[in-house]
């Protein structure tokens, strides 16, 4: 055994002949573990030297738990089947004619992913401040209509601020709704309001059409799905090519105590931390604060990403760490995003445009954030 351990390329230390009157040694514990890779034979490097290093994969990364691991489209018309029910549309449609119901029912389908970016975009919380319930309230929803061409920013040009605040009371909740806090009931849209709120602002806008459907398909089609660059530019191109990549992954995985400690236990990470969250570290302030409070849920809401079921899953009101590190990225880099207060802006449009969609460059921001507040 001795002159078969001295000629083989292994390393002897510590490696004995056993006494067979000697009492066997305990099995091993874990402390005994590098004990025992020193009689282990040296592997020659050279036998994988035409084996390619694996390349990075989401699926292996700090983000896969946010990546979708089922068809979407499952999801998505499940969630449109509760909107749709909750919504006050099919009431009206079949007051004016029976049959537009299912012809309304089928244009809000065929532009429901258009429809729940947009609420997203679109999303803030109270004026008053409070409460934190999300939902588009009457100042978003001006700032929609400016956007999207439906109101003029000068007079006889669309639809006027008091067209826009009619059409947003009317189709304010009011109903009993479990998830919505009494100071909010009138005076915010959920998503299935916002269904009614589109239809009104449409039939507004388009006097002379036909009837209701007309004046919502030429909305939809017109209005919304032309000036959808924005969102899928911000929402999906930036989060696939941009923040899903081994250089944001490595500044995250480099900072995720320090991450941990900000985000504290899961399930409990909502709108109200975040807000507070933002306060604390100085990002996304604003003089006008329902400016502030507007980008800010616009990078938390924006960040979710089972946001096409967020009325049938329980867990859509908090952030998981992996998403939390997507909003903290989306909020430092809209944070040097200039706004430019001789147009109207959103935050859409300011991170489509303005932020940096280089992985490297995006990786170092985040570096230089957590160095800032490393001792907070």
């Amino acid at each position: 055994i001795v002159r078969a351990l001295e000629g083989a390329k292994v390393n002897t230390v510590g490696v004995g002949l056993l006494d067979p009157e000697k009492p066997q040694p305990p099995p091993p514990g874990p402390f005994d573990e590098l004990e025992l890779q020193v009689a282990k034979p040296r592997c020659d490097q050279s036998l994988f030297a035409d084996i390619p290093v694996q390349e990075w994969n989401i699926e292996t990364s700090f983000f896969a738990p946010t990546i979708f691991l089922e068809e979407l489209e499952r999801p998505l018309f499940s969630a449109f089947e509760c909107d749709w029910s909750c919504s006050r549309v099919p009431g009206m449609a079949e007051a004016i004619d029976a049959r537009l119901v299912g012809r309304m029912r089928e244009v809000f389908w065929l532009f429901y992913e258009p429809i729940v970016l947009l609420y997203l975009g679109f999303c803030s919380v109270d004026p008053s401040g409070e409460s934190t319930t999300l939902g588009i309230t009457s100042w978003t929803a001006t700032a929609f209509a400016v956007k999207h061409g439906v109101m003029g920013v000068v007079e006889s040009v669309g639809l006027e601020l008091a067209d826009i605040d009619a059409c947003f009371s009317a189709a304010a909740a009011v109903e009993d709704a479990p998830w919505l806090e009494d100071a909010c009931k009138g005076h915010m849209l959920q998503r299935h309001d916002f269904f009614e709120f589109l239809l009104r602002v449409a039939i507004a806008v388009h006097p002379d059409a036909r009837n209701p459907f007309q004046a919502l398909t030429t909305l939809l089609e017109q209005n919304v799905q032309a000036d959808m660059d924005d969102y899928i530019r911000a929402y999906t191109t930036w989060r696939t090519e941009s923040v899903q990549t081994q250089e944001v992954e490595t500044v995250c995985r480099e900072n995720v105590t320090l991450m941990r400690k900000w985000f504290g236990d899961d399930d409990s990470f909502g709108p109200k931390e975040w807000m507070a969250f933002c306060e604390s570290k100085g990002l996304l302030q604003n003089d006008v604060q329902q400016i502030a409070w507007w980008e800010q849920i616009w990078c938390f809401k924006f960040a979710q990403i089972p946001h096409s079921t967020e009325l049938t899953r329980p867990d859509f009101r908090v952030l998981h760490l992996p998403e939390f590190a997507e909003c903290l990225g989306r909020a430092i880099l809209l944070d040097k995003c200039p706004i430019d207060w001789n147009s109207p802006s959103d935050p859409t449009a300011r991170f489509a445009y303005g932020a940096i969609f280089d992985p490297a460059g995006i990786a170092e921001a985040m570096r230089e954030f957590f160095q800032g507040h490393a001792n907070d």
